[in-house]
């Protein structure tokens, strides 16, 4: 009953500090610093320890817990992001499971994707962390101190797209421009502009030549605001067939 007065009560004291971005009920923000103006925040959407600007939409039954979106980002139903970050611009779809991961700007990341999920030694006598984790199971433990790292931080570069029920293992880099294909378990850093896929990620291919690689990597047009991005719209709506499409970008 405690528990569930605490709750409404929170939920009220959340329309009334964020009505205005509120669309449905079950809505709760706490200890968080939400600025600028555009956000939508949908049916129980739980909001804590955490640093939002403008231009965001949580849809129903997410959770976002010690973690930072930079703006103009969208966050599926049913996701949990902890004490991770997601840059301008970048999305998630549905059902993801984000933890400790940085996220770069322009990323387009697909349902049902996994990232920080922890990991389990293979070379100890036991995968089981009753004997290697504090934590161990169902709050049961043999170890008084950590003795293996489970969980390490991942990083996406910024214009990387990641299909659907993409799992990346722990403390893996994305590099800038790359693409992870659909079902793909990710256990190697990927390099610029790859494509990779399969069971384990292996590169398919690049998306460009090298030197069309070297010129997008030099410009980091990512980090451009809104002014000049609009200026070269044209670049961005048509293909790079070689590097003479860029001659006039600067």
């Amino acid at each position: 009953m405690k528990k569930t007065i605490g709750r409404w009560i929170r939920i009220f004291i959340t329309y009334l500090k964020y009505g205005k971005f509120v669309k449905e009920t079950g809505v709760i923000i706490k200890e968080s610093k939400i600025t600028g103006t555009g956000h939508e925040l949908y049916k129980n959407v739980i909001i804590t320890k955490s640093t939002m600007n403008e231009n965001v939409i949580i849809n129903k039954r997410s959770i976002i817990q010690g973690s930072t979106l930079y703006g103009f980002n969208k966050v599926g139903c049913n996701c949990s992001m902890v004490d991770s970050v997601i840059g301008k611009f970048s999305y998630v779809a549905d059902d993801a499971q984000i933890n400790l991961t940085k996220i770069g700007k322009f990323c387009s990341i697909g349902p049902n994707f996994k990232a920080g999920l922890g990991s389990h030694p293979a070379n100890f006598m036991s995968s089981s962390p009753l004997f290697y984790s504090p934590t161990g199971i169902a709050n049961f433990s043999l170890a008084r101190k950590a003795f293996f790292e489970e969980y390490k931080k991942s990083e996406i570069g910024n214009d990387v797209w990641i299909g659907s029920n993409v799992v990346l293992i722990d403390g893996i880099k994305i590099s800038d421009g790359a693409i992870i294909g659909a079902g793909s378990v990710v256990t190697k850093d990927v390099p610029p502009y790859a494509i990779v896929g399969g069971v384990p990620a292996k590169i398919i291919k690049y998306r460009h030549n090298p030197e069309i690689i070297e010129k997008l990597l030099s410009l980091k047009w990512w980090d451009n605001d809104l002014s000049w991005l609009t200026k070269h719209i044209k670049y961005f709506q048509q293909p790079i067939d070689n590097i003479s499409n860029l001659k006039d970008i600067d």
